[in-house]
C-alpha cells in the first residue's frame, strides 16, 4: 500500500478506529507499565477486531516489544516486519535492534546482518557499521567452530525461573520464582516474584535440600542476584524498591525499580543496608565483588551508552563507596549489557549489543591498563540462540551459567559447564600499508617467532596487503612485518588460552625507504650517487667524501645496520691490475668510514671485483667516458638492519 493510499484509508476509517481506540488505549496503558502478558491479550483482541483495518506501525512496534519481552521471537519478527514495511529505516533504533536480535535468535544471521548494516548506513553511522562488520566476521569464524564446553542442567531446576548460581562453600545460592504459594505475582509476566535460595552440593552437577537462603532477608517482591565478599560474611543483592518491605515504591513513570542492598552477617542473622549508589528513577542491580574492594553492577541510569550499562565503584575501608564509573564503550553498547563477573583480570558479562547467536550472549573482556578491552563471544555451548547469562566460575573452566534454552525445565534454568579442550585454535589477521600513502603493500613478509626463537609462521601479504594466520591457543610470539625497501615493524602478541576462537587483528604501517634505500635484484643497497674514483686512483676525493657522508648518516639512522662494500673498476687496464685497484678502492672506502666513527663490526667486508661486473659492457672498448666513469663505483649492500 502506497503512503498516499494509506493516508486516505486512515481518513476514511477514522470513525471505526475511534470506536476501537478505547481497546487500544487499554492495551497501551498495560504496555507502558510493562504488564506484558495482560497487554498482549488486549493487543490480540484489538487486532482480531480490526481485521481488514490498517494497524498503525506504532501499534505493531508495541506488539513486537511485548512479544519480544515475553520471548516470543517469531511473533516479534512478524510484528516488527509489519512496522518496518511502513517505516523502513526510520524505525526507531531500539526496535531495529530487537527486530535484528529476534532474527538472529531464529538463525536468520544473513537477514539480520543486512538489516542492521543497512540501518547504520542509512543513518550515516559509518564508524559503527565498520565496527559491526569486523565483529560480525569474527563471529562467523566462531560460529563455524566446534563448542569447547559441555553443559549440564542442574537437578534443582524447577518449572519456574531459576538462575544465577553462586557457590558459597558447599552451598549454591541462586534466584528462583518457585515459591508460587507464598510470593506475590509479578505483573510483567504473571509469574511469582524472585527470592534467594540455597541448596547443598552433592557434586558440581547435583544439589539437594533446596530452601530459602535467609527468611530474614526475604521480601514479598523481587530479591535476586547474590554476590559475596571473599570471607562470605557480606552479601550484595538486588531487591525491588519498597517501603517497610511491604509496599513497592514507584518512580515518576509509575515503574518500580531495583536497588542494591548489602547485608552483613551478625551472629545468626543479617543486618541489611541500602548501598548508596541507587537512584529514584532507574534500576541498579546484578552486583558482584571479587575482592570486597570493587563492586561491579548494572544500571540503566542516565549518562550511559544506552539501555543497561555495567559500572564499577570502589568499596572503601570505612564503609563508603566511590562514585560509579562506567566501563566504557568497548564493553557497553547502545543496548543492554549486564550480569558482570570478574576473575583474574577477566570480565565475563552478558549483552544484547555485541554480535552473538541471538538473544543474550555471554562475552569476555580483558583488563589491560585499567580498561577492559578485546570483547569476545564465548562461543557455542556457553551460548545458544536463547538468552544466556549470569556466568559464574568456581574453578578454571568450570562454573555455572543460566539460560532459557530449549530442553530445560521451564523459564530460566541453571547449567553447570565444563571446558573440554579438543583442538583450540586462534586466528590472527591484519593489513600492511604504506605509512604515508596508506596503500596496501603486496608481498610484504610476516614472520612469527616464538619465545625460544623458533619460527611459527612465515608468509606474504596478498595484493590487498592482507594476511591471515591460524595459530594454536596460548601462542606467544614476536610478529614482524617487513619488505625490502620498507621499514621493519615488530610487536609481541599473546594469543588467548580461553576456550573459544578469537581473531586478533594486528595491522602494520611501514615507512617507504626508497629515498635512502634502493632494491636491485632483490638486494638492498644504500641509495647514494655513485662514488666515482679518479682514473687509476683509489683515494677518497672531495666528491666521494660528500657521498660517503650519506652512508654515514644512514648508518647512524639505523644503528643495527650491517653492510658490505663492493668496489668496481672500468674495463681499461688488465684484469689483474683492475682487481687490485678495486680492492684498494674498497678498503680505502671502508677505512674512511671507520675513521668517521662507524664501528668495525658493522662493515663485514670490503672487496674489489675489478671489471668483472660492469654496468655498461664495452666489448670493443667503445664505451663513452661517462659510461666508463659509472663503471668505476662502490656499492654499499645492506646485510641486515
Amino acid at each position: 500500500m502506497t503512503r498516499s493510499l494509506l493516508i486516505a484509508f486512515l481518513i476514511c476509517s477514522s470513525f471505526a478506529m475511534a470506536q476501537e481506540s478505547e481497546q487500544l488505549e487499554k492495551a497501551n496503558k498495560l504496555y507502558d507499565r510493562q504488564f506484558f502478558l495482560k497487554a498482549l491479550a488486549e493487543y490480540d483482541k484489538y487486532i482480531s477486531e480490526s481485521e481488514g483495518e490498517v494497524i498503525a506501525p506504532e501499534t505493531w512496534l508495541n506488539i513486537g516489544d511485548t512479544r519480544y519481552s515475553l520471548d516470543d521471537k517469531e511473533g516479534a519478527i512478524e510484528a516488527y516486519k509489519n512496522a518496518f514495511d511502513v517505516q523502513g529505516y526510520k524505525m526507531p533504533r531500539k526496535h531495529i535492534h530487537q527486530y535484528y536480535d529476534a532474527l538472529r535468535s531464529q538463525r536468520g544471521y544473513g537477514q539480520a546482518d543486512d538489516l542492521y548494516v543497512n540501518y547504520l548506513k542509512n543513518t550515516n553511522q559509518l564508524k559503527l557499521m565498520q565496527e559491526y562488520e569486523d565483529e560480525s566476521k569474527s563471529f562467523t569464524a566462531l560460529a563455524e567452530g566446534d563448542t569447547l564446553y559441555d553443559v549440564f542442567g542442574l537437578d534443582i531446576n524447577s518449572s519456574f525461573s531459576d538462575f544465577g548460581g553462586t557457590l558459597k562453600g558447599n552451598e549454591l545460592i541462586f534466584s528462583s520464582s518457585r515459591n508460587n504459594t507464598v510470593n506475590k505475582i509479578y505483573e510483567r509476566d504473571e509469574t511469582p516474584y524472585l527470592s534467594l535460595y540455597k541448596a547443598t552440593m552433592v557434586s558440581p552437577h547435583s544439589f539437594k535440600d533446596v530452601e530459602l537462603f535467609d527468611e530474614g532477608l526475604e521480601t514479598p517482591f523481587h530479591d535476586a542476584s547474590a554476590s559475596f565478599d571473599p570471607d562470605g560474611t557480606t552479601i550484595y543483592y538486588a531487591s525491588s524498591y519498597q517501603k517497610n518491605e511491604r509496599k513497592k515504591i514507584f518512580g515518576k513513570d509509575k515503574r518500580n525499580y531495583f536497588r542494591i542492598y548489602k547485608a552483613v552477617r551478625n551472629g545468626s542473622s543479617y543486618e541489611k543496608i541500602e548501598v548508596p549508589i541507587n537512584g529514584e528513577d532507574y534500576s541498579t542491580g546484578h552486583p558482584y565483588t571479587e575482592d570486597g574492594k570493587l563492586l561491579y553492577f548494572a544500571s540503566d541510569r542516565p549518562g550511559g551508552y544506552g539501555g543497561v550499562d555495567i559500572y564499577v565503584c570502589d568499596i572503601r575501608g570505612n564503609g563508603t563507596y566511590s562514585a560509579p564509573r562506567n566501563l566504557g564503550p568497548t564493553v557497553n553498547t547502545p543496548y543492554d549489557d549486564y550480569f558482570p563477573f570478574v576473575k583474574n583480570n577477566m570480565l565475563y558479562f552478558s549483552s544484547k549489543g555485541h554480535v552473538g547467536f541471538g538473544g543474550i550472549d555471554i562475552y569476555t573482556a580483558e583488563l589491560v591498563g585499567g580498561k577492559f578491552i578485546n570483547v569476545k563471544n564465548m562461543g557455542a555451548g556457553i551460548n545458544s540462540k536463547a538468552d544466556d547469562f549470569a556466568y559464574r566460575e568456581y574453578d578454571k573452566g568450570q562454573g555455572y551459567i543460566s539460560s532459557n534454552r530449549a530442553g530445560g525445565q521451564g523459564g530460566d534454568d541453571i547449567y553447570a559447564f565444563e571446558y573440554r579442550l579438543r583442538e583450540c585454535w586462534q586466528y590472527m589477521k591484519g593489513t600492511i600499508v604504506d605509512s604515508e600513502t596508506k596503500k596496501p603493500i603486496e608481498n610484504a613478509r610476516v614472520k612469527l617467532l616464538g619465545t625460544e626463537g623458533e619460527e611459527i609462521a612465515n608468509l606474504l601479504t596478498d595484493a590487498n596487503g592482507r594476511y591471515d594466520i591460524k595459530l594454536e591457543c596460548k601462542v606467544k610470539a614476536l610478529v614482524s612485518a617487513f619488505k625490502k625497501g620498507f621499514s621493519e615493524e615488530s610487536r609481541f602478541v599473546d594469543m588467548a588460552e580461553e576456550p573459544y576462537k578469537e581473531t586478533r587483528v594486528v595491522d602494520f604501517e611501514l615507512d617507504d625507504l626508497s629515498e635512502i634505500i634502493i632494491v636491485e635484484n632483490d638486494v638492498e643497497k644504500i641509495r647514494i650517487d655513485p662514488i666515482h674514483f679518479d682514473y687509476d686512483k683509489y683515494n677518497i676525493n672531495k666528491t666521494a667524501a660528500g657521498q660517503l657522508q650519506k652512508v654515514i648518516d644512514v648508518m647512524h639512522d639505523f644503528p643495527d645496520m650491517v653492510i658490505k662494500i663492493e668496489s668496481h673498476t672500468d674495463q681499461r687496464g688488465s684484469d689483474t691490475y683492475n682487481m687490485a685497484l678495486s680492492g684498494k678502492r674498497a678498503r680505502s672506502t671502508q677505512q674512511y668510514l671507520f675513521d668517521k666513527g662507524i664501528s668495525e663490526d658493522r662493515i663485514v667486508s670490503a672487496k674489489g671485483f675489478g671489471e668483472s661486473n660492469p654496468i655498461y659492457e664495452c666489448p670493443k672498448g667503445d664505451c663513452t667516458e661517462e659510461e666508463y666513469h659509472k663503471n668505476r663505483r662502490s656499492d654499499f649492500i645492506i646485510l641486515s638492519r
